[in-house]
């Protein structure tokens, strides 16, 4: 199913009935990147998928940071040892956030409790 629009996107993520889950947008441009985020307490991080990283302007900065690995969902473990720092935007809500770059694709950015 391809999806054109975030307002498709929140519609169908409101099948799965959970409160976890919101639209937003990374970057302050004239054209930021729309995101689904994961609102997640169990981490102490914030995290950007590659694949999302990937469909943002070429003039972003990623520096490294002191690597840490990650247990994902599925039982695998993943090593983020690059950080962007990017606007956030959710709703009227607006900051500037440090992700951990996360070799993982299930979600675009997902907040944690950093």
């Amino acid at each position: 199913m391809q999806l054109n629009s975030i307002k498709e996107v929140d519609t169908d993520l409101g099948h799965l009935r959970g409160h976890n889950l919101v639209s937003g947008t990374l970057g302050w441009t004239k054209d930021p990147t729309k995101i689904i985020i994961l609102l997640d307490t169990g981490s102490d991080l914030s995290f950007i998928s590659k694949s999302t990283l990937a469909k943002l302007s070429s003039d972003i900065k990623i520096s490294v940071a002191p690597p840490i690995k990650v247990r994902l969902t599925n039982g695998e473990t993943s090593v983020a040892d690059r950080c962007l720092v990017t606007g956030l935007t959710i709703g009227d809500f607006r900051a500037r956030t440090n992700l951990r770059i996360l070799d993982w694709d299930a979600y675009d950015v997902i907040l944690g409790m950093d």
